[in-house]
């Protein structure tokens, strides 16, 4: 077995115990103070498991480049994540969730700026479209719409997540914060990468960057469903035994990656 089907084996064990899980996940929780929370972090995930096929495809394919294309996305993604997860522990609500569901005006009004930008007809002025399709948007304006954006941006994830772990030790952003920036170049087309791939010339070393993605992706993954599964066994016990059985799963890999007896 190679090195990198070592690691497909080892998201394949996982998956097992999650399978399907997150698309439960909503109905259960219909109704409860997490609803909207575990409905945003659902679909986060399930777009991560697309993500995470793709990079454990590329990285057996010995693609670099389209890795930390993929890669960056993901980062991307699990910052919401976690995010997500922590302010609904923290504040005991929806709240977040809900500012993050309002970037779908942002979103929409950018739609609308470039579709107008490109010389195509849409009849009105873009915020007055917007207004058509979004009530809240009425309220806002187009300084406000963009102004909706701003807890989800790249810095103030950060900031929110080291705000709420509270801890002075090493953590998840740590392998994540050296990463973001860098992999800029390779999803905007930026001189940086070309320089990163430079570095990777040597086919040993190359597999080994591959491997260390592919291995941190799958380990970032299932990061993810556990935080979901820890929030949905707060108000639906259900999910217990499921959040257990990963738990122990996570647990015992990193006991046995690292050479210690597994208790």
């Amino acid at each position: 077995m190679t090195k990198i089907e070592t690691i497909q084996d080892r998201d394949k064990r996982l998956f097992a115990i999650t399978e399907g899980i997150h698309i439960k996940n909503p109905d259960a929780l219909r109704g409860t103070k997490f609803e909207k929370t575990t409905a945003v972090m659902a679909s986060l995930i399930d777009r991560m498991g697309f993500l995470k096929t793709g990079i454990l495809d590329m990285a057996e394919t010995d693609n670099l480049y389209s890795v930390n294309v993929l890669f960056r996305a993901f980062l991307e993604h699990i910052l919401k994540v976690n995010a997500l997860f922590l302010k609904a522990v923290n504040e005991l609500s929806d709240t977040f969730a809900e500012k993050y569901l309002q970037l779908q005006i942002v979103e929409a009004f950018k739609y609308l700026k470039a579709y107008k930008a490109a010389g195509l007809e849409i009849g009105e002025d873009p915020k007055t479209v917007l207004d058509q399709w979004f009530p809240m948007a009425k309220s806002l304006s187009n300084t406000d719409v963009g102004k909706l954006e701003d807890p989800f941006r790249y810095r103030e994830l950060i900031r929110t997540i080291n705000g709420l772990i509270n801890t002075h030790g090493p953590n998840f952003l740590d392998k994540i914060i050296p990463n973001y920036s860098e992999l800029s170049g390779f999803v905007h087309g930026g001189p940086t990468a070309e320089q990163v791939l430079a570095q990777f010339y040597e086919t040993s070393t190359r597999q080994d960057e591959l491997l260390r993605i592919a291995d941190l992706t799958v380990s970032m993954f299932y990061s993810a469903e556990r935080w979901l599964l820890i929030l949905a066994s707060t108000v639906c016990s259900e999910f217990k035994p499921v959040c257990d059985a990963l738990d122990y799963a996570i647990r015992s890999e990193e006991v046995g990656r690292s050479g210690a007896p597994c208790s």
